[in-house]
């Protein structure tokens, strides 16, 4: 059963078609008929293997009246249609109507690469306006940031990109590590080829790409390089415009960094078109995680955000305006960027790890001002193999300090870990073990055959 989405206000873009006439009415129930029997035919063959097409979709709902969703054919292309309950006749968006003996199949599990259903969906209290979307989504839960010494979203962006590959660190070893050990009130992981966001990913043992800012002629090719990136699977951050006038108040629309004010953490990419399609389209979507900077500090924070690549762009004065949102990019042509694109691996000897978390958050946070690290927490992290070949022989490393995890040869410098853990699983592909830290440890895991070097 499709789920229950907040959708558009009242009034939002919807297209109604004219309803049919009483002797089109009698037509379509007499094709209907044809149709289901039509459909357990096809059943049949669906039983046998026939392959049909597979959609990523995002759904919106729009209060109008009840109504039946299908997917269709039409032409020889497959397409999400709806159908009124007191109508016979199917209405695409932005396509002409489509006769009943025409429906097919429908999304059975949305929104994840859903299977196709032969059976018809119904809904009983709201109509079903369903766009056809395709969507990626990094599934690594936002991160919520220190606030003081100028805040720490740079450093939250590099840990969350970390949890991906498997390794852990406090944003005050994350600032430490970036910065050459400065004092954490005077300088913090920045962006741009100039700054030292690809020193920290190298001294965290990542791999990364930095988007070249002086190629940047249109806002248009930076976005369409995030999207490239993303789509790959890569973690990105990007700096992006504060709205002043939402965050302090500030009523002076030329206030703010004249490049960017705040690192986000982009987790993913919507589209009309298919993912392969790595171009740039105005109503491509993007999301990212603003590491709970913004909203109310009673209520937990938002953290993820969506806006259409058309209206991200704003100038400086535009990104300031009340009725602006709180976060826009620069488009001016100078925007900054980076990918980690994975761990430190010279010669492919890994396999994919993940860490996560018990919370995202470290409490307390550092007192503003000051240089002292404080009060640690205790944390729980969860930690995921992936890959694995059943009755296969592997060791899982565990390091404590950046400086000495391995690019290559991990099993030659088993000694450098602090803990060495075979696995040998039965079945599946996965191993999944925990352990608690505190929140001021570092933690680094790399996991290989344990006949690699």
């Amino acid at each position: 059963m499709l789920p229950i989405l907040e959708g558009p206000p009242r009034g939002a873009p919807f297209s109604w078609q004219k309803a049919p006439s009483w002797w089109q009415r009698i037509f379509a129930a007499i094709t209907r008929l044809f149709s289901a029997i039509a459909s357990l035919f096809t059943c049949c063959f669906a039983q046998a293997g026939e392959n049909y097409p597979s959609f990523q979709h995002q759904y919106t709902y729009v209060e109008r009246q009840p109504c039946y969703a299908y997917l269709v054919q039409n032409a020889g292309n497959y397409a999400l249609a709806y159908a009124p309950l007191q109508q016979n006749f199917c209405y695409a968006p932005s396509a002409p109507p489509l006769e009943p003996e025409e429906f097919l199949f429908e999304p059975s599990a949305p929104p994840a690469e859903p299977g196709m259903s032969l059976v018809h969906y119904r809904r009983t209290q709201r109509t079903v306006l369903v766009e056809d979307k395709y969507k990626w989504q990094n599934n690594v839960p936002p991160r919520f940031q220190w606030a003081n010494n100028h805040g720490y979203c740079g450093e939250v962006c590099m840990i969350s990109a970390g949890l991906s590959f498997g390794q852990y660190v406090s944003q005050y070893d994350a600032r430490a590590i970036a910065t050459k050990n400065a004092p954490q009130n005077t300088k913090e992981l920045l962006l741009g080829k100039k700054q030292n966001d690809q020193y920290a990913a190298t001294q965290l043992r990542m791999d990364s790409i930095e988007w070249d800012t002086d190629s940047e002629q249109y806002t248009s090719q930076f976005l369409a390089w995030v999207k490239k990136m993303v789509l790959k699977g890569y973690p990105v951050a990007i700096g992006v415009f504060m709205n002043q006038y939402y965050f302090y108040q500030d009523s002076d629309p030329e206030d703010g960094d004249s490049e960017y004010d705040h690192i986000v953490y982009v987790v993913g990419i919507e589209s009309n078109h298919p993912l392969s399609d790595t171009n740039y389209y105005p109503d491509d979507i993007i999301i990212f995680s603003d590491n709970g900077l913004a909203g109310d500090p009673h209520v937990p924070p938002q953290y993820l955000f969506k806006y259409p690549f058309s209206s991200f762009q704003k100038s400086r004065e535009q990104a300031n305006s009340p009725n602006s949102p709180p976060y826009s990019l620069q488009n001016g042509g100078t925007n900054y960027g980076i990918a980690l694109t994975g761990i430190s691996d010279l010669q492919k000897e890994t396999l994919p790890v993940r860490v996560d978390t018990s919370v995202n958050y470290e409490s307390p946070q550092i007192a503003d001002g000051t240089s002292i690290r404080p009060p640690s927490m205790p944390l729980t992290l969860t930690v995921t193999v992936s890959g694995l070949t059943p009755n296969v022989p592997y060791n899982l490393y565990r390091y404590d300090d950046e400086t000495v995890v391995p690019v290559s040869q991990f099993n030659a410098n088993a000694s450098s870990a602090v803990e060495c853990m075979p696995i040998q699983i039965q079945s599946g592909s996965t191993f999944v073990t925990t352990r608690t830290i505190q929140s001021s440890d570092k933690v680094f895991y790399r996991a290989v055959p344990k006949t690699a070097p």
